[in-house]
């Protein structure tokens, strides 16, 4: 959240931002502004991982977007040609900001695509929790086994418009309704409820957890300090700030 904030307690000191969430301590290897940006990067680490001689699994998430970019294409063949351990999860929520998958991709079904590179690939409901952790638990597992890389496709929805400023103008109002009631987080609380895992107290007291937990969070990122002015070129570069003394003058 701090990073988020343009905070210096943020995981990259308030100079990530939304659009380039990074923790290395995480193994989170960031978010990218640019639609399919972390593609080739992912075959990066896949690389790393075998050169390693791990037995470690990159993950990579993306938009249905960004399968029909040039990099999509040139990463899987890659990952594939040289048996890299990677998973490729695309996130199908049928809009690629305003644009309707079938009007921007000549193969509606994603799933179909890393076919064309020979490696297992499926599609799941991507609005069920339960077949999500359990068929991608198996392909990771596939993948962590045989370092093949493995293509899956999660169908969901987007209940909202691409960002706050999307007047989201382009799906009916009934076609919304329909999946809001498909609602993954309530479908699974009801299926809690029915095993008799859970009660609505119970949902009730951990809403009350997790909003107590957020809000403690966001008054962290809003009290934390900017970041010092006299900082504004550190992290450019790996060396840059210690070996180039004279960059630690006052900035223009």
């Amino acid at each position: 959240m701090a990073e988020l904030f343009g905070k210096e307690t943020g995981t990259s000191h308030g100079r990530g931002g939304s659009m380039h969430m990074f923790d290395a301590n995480l193994r989170f290897m960031g978010g990218y502004g640019i639609v399919g940006g972390h593609l080739p990067l992912a075959v990066g680490g896949g690389w790393a991982v075998k050169y390693h001689k791990q037995k470690d699994v990159v993950f990579c998430m993306f938009g249905d977007g960004a399968t029909n970019i040039g990099a999509f294409h040139e990463s899987l063949n890659m990952a594939k040609v040289f048996h890299l351990p990677v998973v490729w999860f695309c996130i199908n929520n049928r809009y690629g900001m305003g644009t309707p998958v079938e009007a921007a991709s000549a193969v509606a079904d994603i799933y179909k695509k890393a076919c064309a590179y020979d490696m297992e690939s499926i599609q799941i409901d991507g609005m069920d929790l339960r077949e999500v952790m359990l068929r991608t638990s198996e392909i990771v597992e596939k993948t962590r086994h045989d370092s093949e890389p493995r293509f899956i496709e999660a169908l969901c929805y987007r209940f909202k418009g691409h960002s706050v400023v999307d007047p989201d103008k382009y799906r009916s109002a009934e076609d919304k309704e329909k999946f809001r009631k498909a609602d993954p987080i309530v479908a699974f609380e009801h299926e809690l409820e029915k095993s008799g895992l859970a009660d609505e107290e119970y949902f009730k007291n951990l809403r009350q957890e997790i909003d107590a937990e957020v809000r403690e969070i966001i008054q962290y990122a809003d009290e934390s300090p900017d970041p010092k002015v006299d900082d504004l070129y550190k992290y450019v570069y790996a060396d840059q700030w210690e070996n180039r003394p004279e960059l630690k003058s006052e900035p223009v």
